[in-house]
């Protein structure tokens, strides 16, 4: 009995050791890994475009068209017969009347005359309005100006009518103080009227005044 369970236990001993190295084998088959094939890399296969160039019609096959076309063009030509002048018996058979046609054979518009011309009217001569009576501005001269001696100038637009009436159109410029005097001074001018042509006519006049101290 005992030499039988020693060769059980040996046998099992070595079933064990066995399938211990069967599972070293695998788990080392796992860690290593699997051997592929090379892969053999080929270039890209080169295209090749092939143009294709018009060619040429042979210069005997452009010179023979040429030569066709020469051909009919003549061949389409028609000979046209010239017209018959006219002689010199059938144009003297014609009859012309020149009177009709004036004097120097030609018609055409009337001959001008300067007497149908129009002009306009000539322009009127203006002759502008004059002052008759000079005035001495220092009959008007401010008192209060005077004695300190203070000068100025007054600018002013006068208006003349058709009678020669003279009123203050306005004032344009003047030194500060001589208003009231140019007014006073407008008040005694008199003037001969203007004239458009041979009648008087309203007009204005620009006048200006200094103020001087003497």
């Amino acid at each position: 009995m005992s030499a039988a369970r020693t060769t059980r236990r040996a046998a099992v001993a070595v079933i064990g050791a066995a399938g211990a190295s069967l599972l070293l084998l695998a788990g080392v088959a796992r860690l290593v890994p699997e051997a592929r094939p090379r892969e053999h890399h080929r270039p890209p296969p080169v295209v090749t475009r092939v143009l294709h160039r018009p060619t040429s019609p042979p210069r005997t096959t452009v010179a023979a068209a040429a030569r066709r076309s020469a051909e009919g063009v003549a061949a389409a030509r028609v000979p046209v017969a010239a017209a018959p002048l006219p002689s010199l018996a059938e144009v003297g058979a014609a009859e012309i009347d020149l009177a009709a046609l004036g004097p120097t054979g030609i018609t055409g518009p009337p001959a001008f005359d300067p007497a149908d011309l129009v002009l306009p009217p000539a322009a009127v001569p203006f002759t502008p309005p004059v002052q008759l009576d000079p005035v001495d501005p220092a009959r008007f001269y401010p008192r209060r100006l005077r004695r300190r001696g203070i000068q100025g100038e007054t600018r002013i637009l006068l208006r003349v009518a058709a009678d020669g009436a003279v009123s203050l159109e306005r004032i344009e410029r003047s030194t500060v103080g001589f208003e009231d005097a140019a007014r006073r001074l407008a008040r005694e001018l008199r003037f001969v009227p203007a004239r458009r042509g041979d009648q008087a006519v309203e007009s204005l006049y620009p006048l200006t005044i200094k103020w001087r101290v003497r």
